[in-house]
């Protein structure tokens, strides 16, 4: 891309070389979002870390589903669930006794 630039730019043709530098510019970009900050790698969540929060999602949804069915068992239920880092939490006993 540099060199289209400054053959362009040797030839005269503004807009061409005009061109060439958008588009180092728009891949200069692109490589900053692939890098983190100072070109450092982007870190990405752990794959347990992915998991956990594709069950809390996968969790959300089946309830959301189960409410427009019977939306008491669903409320129930929110009170019941909860996921942590290590899977499910154990039900709060004033919700376990009712």
């Amino acid at each position: 891309m540099r060199d289209q630039e400054q053959t362009a730019e040797s030839l005269g043709d503004a807009d061409r070389a005009d061109g060439a530098r958008q588009e180092i510019e728009r891949i200069a970009q692109h490589l900053s979002a692939a890098l983190g900050l100072g070109g450092k790698e982007r870190r990405s969540g752990s794959a347990s870390e992915r998991a956990r929060v594709n069950v809390q999602r996968r969790i959300k949804d089946a309830l959301t589903r189960i409410g427009r069915e019977d939306p008491e068992l669903a409320r129930y239920l929110s009170l019941c669930v909860r996921t942590g880092t290590l899977g499910l939490e154990p039900v709060p006993s004033r919700i376990a006794q009712a």
